[in-house]
């Protein structure tokens, strides 16, 4: 089954003393009552206990197709990414593959530009064709056919072209696009996945708090920020898993946390300590 797009619609909740709230409702024009729907689904746990969602569902896109562009270097594969983006063809995903990364796409190695048209078929074969014309002198270009484009953008979805070990940690890092190469220069890490055009950087490495200050320091320099995204207890313990909010954004979230969850009960230090 292909990809489905998903819009929450309502969410029930456990507080901190167990009582139940609701936000939200069932129907796409219920609009009664605070949003906290956004609120819990990106708190993590710190908020709330959430037992109930109701989403919208859309349908998935009758077909897909990738146009995949082999570079010589990240740099390049932004700029593929970028040229994707503006064109006219309705591009849907656009994501850049490590160095090394096999395909059916291109013979010779090297990073691996990917980026995806969603539509009926007729229409994808179509863009397909146009947007591979006009990316053909940026690199050796192929068009990925419908099971094999899927499958991909799936593994994408995963981070699984990352190819983190167990053992190592996770970061997540979002800057501008024209940045993502510079963070994983910055970071030093050999494994790196750049996803939404290049501004979605994954990034894995070792567990130790050197690798994380190396990416927090990159993060920082692009101007971006970071998440420790997973890592073993002892790291999480020790670094900030989240970059410092500015003082007036940090005043709201304690005060957020002070009303749904005055003594730290729920999920502590998930986020940060305190939250």
């Amino acid at each position: 089954m292909g990809r489905c797009a998903t819009i929450v619609m309502g969410i029930r909740a456990a507080g901190r003393t167990g009582e139940v709230f609701r936000s939200g409702g069932r129907v796409l024009k219920n609009v009664t009552g605070l949003d906290l729907c956004k609120l819990l689904a990106g708190a993590h746990g710190t908020l709330g206990v959430i037992t109930e969602v109701t989403l919208k569902v859309l349908p998935a896109p009758a077909s897909s197709g990738t146009v995949a562009v082999r570079v010589a270097d990240l740099a390049a594969g932004v700029r593929v990414l970028s040229a994707g983006l503006g064109s006219p063809f309705g591009v849907s995903g656009a994501a850049l593959l490590p160095q090394g990364t096999q395909s059916g796409a291109a013979g010779r190695p090297g990073p691996l530009a990917l980026l995806r048209i969603e539509e009926f078929a007729d229409s994808v074969a179509y863009r397909t064709a146009r947007l591979r014309a006009d990316l053909a002198p940026l690199g050796e270009v192929a068009i990925l056919d419908l099971e094999e484009s899927r499958a991909l953008w799936a593994a994408v979805r995963e981070a699984e072209p990352l190819g983190a070990a167990p053992e190592e940690a996770i970061w997540r890092v979002s800057v501008r696009p024209t940045a993502g190469p510079e963070v994983v220069s910055g970071a030093g890490m050999a494994k790196a996945l750049l996803d939404w055009g290049g501004g979605l950087v994954w990034l894995a490495g070792p567990a130790t708090p050197e690798a994380h200050a190396r990416v927090v320091a990159a993060a920082e320099a692009a101007g971006g920020s970071f998440t420790l995204f997973r890592a073993p207890e002892p790291l999480r313990a020790a670094v900030a898993v989240l970059p410092e909010e500015p003082a007036a954004l940090a005043a709201i979230g304690r005060r957020v946390k002070a009303v749904l969850d005055p003594k730290g009960i729920l999920n502590p230090g998930r986020m940060r300590a305190g939250l």
